[in-house]
């Protein structure tokens, strides 16, 4: 017979959590008269879309010179690809900050990591705000930042810091034949 053009239409959800890549969906049967059918696969190229995201698990700290603490950071891999990252931080220079495991490693799509930092402020250091930021790349590509902020303070100082003060005084007052009425300043 004559041949006949015919449009077929396959429409396909595709989930948000699909990995990246080439993958077969389905199959197509074509019959035409007095042929044999022909099966045809159906392939989907799901792009690849890179996304990290770091979270400090807190976003300010006190800290005093001379003191030493870790600092902690949830990674989570957001995108649908697998990813390997490498981690570095931005400090304060002679903060001697170093991570306590490795800082180079592969994620999942969905995994979640957490890494800690360890520093010491130094004795000699000012007191004040510092940031300390974590950031993931891959490659030269940055995939995500965090910063905690660390409040240096020191106690022997911190009286001679300028500042508001605040005096909370109490009284009540009364007016003969009125009850009493407190009074705060």
């Amino acid at each position: 017979g004559r041949g006949r053009d015919r449009v077929v239409v396959l429409t396909v959800g595709i989930p948000a959590v699909a990995i990246a890549g080439r993958t077969t969906i389905a199959y197509v049967r074509f019959f035409a008269d007095g042929a044999r059918a022909v099966r045809v696969p159906v392939d989907l190229a799901v792009p690849a879309i890179p996304r990290v995201r770091i979270t400090p698990t807190q976003t300010l700290r006190g800290a005093r010179p001379g003191e030493g603490f870790e600092l902690w950071f949830e990674i989570t891999n957001a995108g649908n690809l697998r990813d390997t990252l490498d981690l570095r931080v931005d400090a304060p220079p002679n903060w001697n900050v170093r991570f306590t495991t490795t800082a180079h490693f592969v994620m999942q799509p969905g995994e979640t990591i957490n890494r800690s930092l360890r520093m010491v402020v130094p004795l000699a250091s000012d007191i004040g705000d510092f940031p300390v930021t974590l950031i993931a790349s891959a490659g030269l590509t940055e995939r995500a930042r965090a910063t905690t902020i660390v409040e240096v303070t020191n106690l022997a100082r911190s009286s001679q810091r300028s500042g508001p003060i605040v005096v909370l005084g109490a009284a009540s007052a009364m007016i003969q034949g009125v009850s009493t009425r407190p009074v705060e300043t």
